[in-house]
């Protein structure tokens, strides 16, 4: 599916997020594989529906199927219960539950960013680690801090509506920074976009790659992160004023909405595979190159 264009992008997030992909078999996703690399309907399966499939569920570098919960089509469910447990621990004002929630979260992300991560680095074990610690730390500074702050200020409710979004903002760019600092520093494999032949590491490439990938994480969390919890809060006050039951069922269903509808306007704003003219990543030569920014 191309990605040459913004709305072409936007399409491409959303059939990955289309629910149906959270239920793919294993056997549909080597299905899928086979589809793609022929590009030939094979077992009853077209090729827009194995891109679909393929798109949502295998690395793109290695070719490998990514673990269920880690899939980029899982995002969906996924972020439904880890952002649920953000926002109910953050309404308690309990900082045990808050700091348990920024764990869970943080936990969540640095799996899934290793497993769509761009593979040109090998990551250690003790990098890994170092981030997650790193990314837990400063997750739970901010959403500790931000508590202080809300039980002193007269914006109480307003305090801890943004208190998961600015925390979770804070150590996601902690944690994939530290997680691909490799691409910082040595930078990712690039290629001729015309022969696809390897031209090495470029630093240049890897820094547009992580950069990019960080801000597409915070503002794919804005939204989910605070529209479902002041809407709610909206409704709570009026409609289910006498009828809070409601509450939690209804910010659920609307959680759910606004991650459908928001991440590919928010995930398509950046393409997965950038290519551009040699001189703009300072590699010698006439054409272009391309690379793989991960996620």
């Amino acid at each position: 599916m191309s990605e040459d264009t913004y709305p072409a992008r936007r399409l491409r997030i959303a059939s990955i997020l289309d629910p149906s992909t959270v239920f793919v078999s294993p056997s549909n996703v080597e299905l899928s594989k086979a589809v793609y690399s022929s590009k030939q309907t094979i077992g009853g399966l077209n090729y827009l529906d194995a891109i679909k499939i393929y798109n949502g569920c295998v690395h793109p570098q290695t070719g490998e199927t990514i673990f269920t919960p880690l899939r980029i089509s899982w995002i969906l469910p996924s972020n439904v219960l880890v952002t649920t447990a953000m926002i109910l621990a953050s309404t308690t004002g309990n900082r045990y539950l808050i700091s348990a929630s920024q764990v869970l979260n943080q936990s969540y992300n640095t799996a899934h960013y290793y497993a769509n991560r761009n593979t040109s680095n090998p990551d250690s074990l003790y990098k890994i680690a170092g981030s997650y610690v790193a990314a837990v730390g400063c997750s739970i500074g901010v959403a500790g801090g931000l508590e202080g702050i809300a039980r002193k200020s007269v914006n109480m409710a307003m305090w801890r509506t943004f208190n998961p979004f600015i925390a979770v903002a804070c150590g996601t760019s902690v944690n994939m920074a530290c997680m691909r600092s490799s691409e910082l520093i040595s930078g990712v494999e690039i290629f001729d976009s015309k022969t696809k032949e390897s031209l090495g590491q470029n630093v240049q490439a890897g820094r547009i790659g992580v950069g990019v990938s960080i801000l597409g994480r915070v503002l794919t969390a804005a939204a989910p992160l605070t529209v479902p919890q002041i809407l709610a809060n909206y409704m709570n006050k009026t409609v289910f004023k006498s009828m809070p039951r409601f509450h939690t069922p209804f910010y659920v269903v609307c959680l759910a909405g606004v991650i459908q509808v928001s991440t590919p306007w928010t995930l398509g704003l950046f393409r997965q595979r950038y290519e551009v003219e040699r001189v703009e990543v300072g590699v010698e030569g006439e054409g272009r190159v391309e690379w793989n920014r991960g996620m």
